[in-house]
């Protein structure tokens, strides 16, 4: 490096300050994870030059964060966006990576002295491993924010359940408002958890007055006279099999991709979101993957139908999927993931005046994860698909997918 060039000055004058802009435009949803991601791999390339020619006695203590997917959980997008948006807020992470158990977590916390700790979790099982979490933080007399976060966590959750067993844990919505969470705890913990409590009682108010309905399950919603016989049904099971491509490349749902991103339906239309899109369709036409699929009937208007989407490598020179944890790789191999269960209904050629549909596991018409299970041993060489189940059943590859067939006259989406 130039002996005339400071690495301090370098970092707290060009690297965090371009962070700083490029953060504000994500936040103003001006930018999105892709320039998001680009410009950190590009500040993570710098600091690797830089760090390492500062003194060791003026080298900046960072707050370091502990980081994890809870165990029996495999889904990591949201954990390595997460951390890409603290490492870009001047935090270092200490990124544990998935399927990691509470004992773990708690011991590298504290061996990191870490001031903050991070869970998250996709599936309706993570939440249970959470409670225990905070359970085991509030029996060693923990004072350490823990910070929880993913699709199946809420603020009302939080609140309700796990407040009572560990009163400093707190709900991070996304990426950006962990981060900022985080700044706020450091900048003044005090105010930041008592503005946090003061927003969980009031959760927990309106939770006691019984708000919300409860959600009735697809099968009871349809008349008993309506399915299709079983005999109609049987010649077309799917045999388990790998499918091209391009064969399920037309039943993608680009609204999915974007969903990935968290780009809002009103964003989609700006020149920054477009370039995300053409970027994903040029890579789409690199991208190298095995598609594995099946689907099995069981009785009358029922069947039983999973899919994977394998990763291959990818020849991408984009810096997002070269350098960051999560690129357009990944979205991608998601959002035909989620294309599978068009293509399988595309197949079945049902006739009218039938309908159907492929609810999923652990969606809200069919919230119990452990239905996977069944599932997949109802649909005959299913191992073949390729999917892994944790024991809390998540699936992997995290592009993993499977549900119900429903052939009825009045099927539908919840």
């Amino acid at each position: 490096m130039d002996a005339g060039i400071d690495p301090l000055e370098a970092i707290n004058d060009g690297l965090l300050k371009g962070m700083t802009l490029v953060g504000d435009l994500f936040s103003k949803h001006k930018a999105f994870l892709p320039q998001l991601l680009t410009a950190a791999a590009a500040m993570y390339g710098a600091l690797d030059i830089l760090l390492p020619a500062i003194p060791k006695g003026k080298q900046q203590d960072q707050k370091k964060v502990t980081l994890a997917v809870v165990e029996g959980d495999v889904h990591d997008i949201g954990k390595n966006i997460t951390a890409t948006v603290l490492r870009c807020n001047g935090f270092r992470v200490v990124d544990l990576g998935v399927m990691v158990d509470n004992e773990s977590i708690l011991e590298t916390a504290a061996r990191e002295k870490a001031a903050i700790v991070a869970v998250s979790g996709l599936i309706t099982p993570s939440l249970k491993v959470m409670e225990d979490l905070c359970r085991l933080m509030s029996a060693r007399g923990l004072r350490t924010p823990l910070f929880i976060g993913g699709a199946t966590t809420s603020a009302l959750h939080t609140a309700v359940k796990l407040a009572p067993i560990y009163d400093r844990v707190f709900y991070g919505a996304d990426a950006s408002a962990s981060a900022v969470m985080a700044k706020r705890y450091i900048l003044d913990s005090e105010a930041f958890i008592a503005t946090e409590h003061a927003a969980q009682e009031e959760l927990r108010r309106i939770h006691a007055q019984g708000r919300g309905e409860s959600r009735k399950d697809i099968f009871q919603t349809l008349d008993s006279e309506g399915y299709m016989p079983y005999e109609e049904l049987k010649g077309r099971d799917i045999e388990v099999c790998e499918v091209p491509l391009d064969a399920v490349r037309p039943f993608i749902d680009w609204n999915t991709f974007y969903a990935i991103w968290r780009i809002k339906a009103d964003e989609r239309q700006s020149e920054a979101a477009l370039q995300i899109r053409r970027e994903a369709e040029e890579t789409l036409g690199r991208l190298r993957c095995h598609i594995r699929l099946g689907c099995h009937f069981i009785r009358d208007g029922v069947g039983c139908w999973a899919g994977a989407v394998h990763p291959l490598h990818i020849a991408c020179d984009c810096p997002a999927c070269k350098s960051a944890d999560f690129g357009i790789e990944d979205s991608l191999r998601l959002t035909l993931a989620d294309a599978i269960s068009g293509y399988i209904a595309s197949q079945l050629a049902i006739p009218e005046p039938y309908k159907v549909v492929l609810p999923g596991i652990g969606y809200p018409s069919c919230p119990d994860h452990s239905l996977k299970k069944n599932v997949l041993e109802s649909i005959p060489g299913s191992e073949e698909i390729g999917i892994r189940l944790s024991e809390n059943y998540s699936m992997s590859p995290d592009a993993s997918v499977c549900g119900y067939v429903v052939v009825h006259k009045e099927a539908r989406y919840i």
